[in-house]
């Protein structure tokens, strides 16, 4: 636990520093998300191919019973003022902080989840790419 808590402190000094737009219930659940999602896709069975909020619930790093965190966390994800908009230009200047010059590649992918057409924008790292934004979209709307 101490580990987490000394991870949870330079975490929230990176989100107060470049994401400046987030509020503190806001950093703190993302914090709490982050965390959980570590742990989740750690564990080699715990995750079983897919990601589900029930699973990620379960390693939620708050007090309160599995339905309560579950709870928490829905919460949180449908919050209207946690948008993927308002970490992008955080998320640019952390990777941009990496790259010389003024410019910061990124690849473009589009894809589809049924009728729902995704667009992602990504930094390029060590054959990865990191998600810097994202919109959805659906023809003819």
């Amino acid at each position: 636990m101490q580990d987490y808590q000394k991870w949870q402190v330079e975490f929230e000094e990176v989100l107060n520093k470049d994401f400046t737009c987030l509020s503190r219930p806001i950093v703190k659940n993302l914090i709490h998300l982050v965390f959980a999602l570590v742990m989740l896709l750690r564990t080699p069975r715990g995750w079983y191919g897919k990601i589900s909020l029930s699973g990620i619930a379960r390693t939620f790093p708050t007090e309160g019973t599995l339905p309560s965190r579950y709870k928490r966390l829905h919460r949180f994800l449908d919050n209207s003022h946690f948008k993927m908009e308002d970490l992008s230009p955080g998320l640019a200047g952390l990777a941009k902080s990496k790259e010389e010059g003024g410019l910061l590649p990124l690849a473009i992918d589009q894809t589809a989840i049924g009728d729902v057409q995704v667009l992602t924008g990504s930094y390029p790292i060590k054959a990865r790419a990191i998600p810097i934004a994202m919109t959805t979209f659906e023809y003819g709307h």
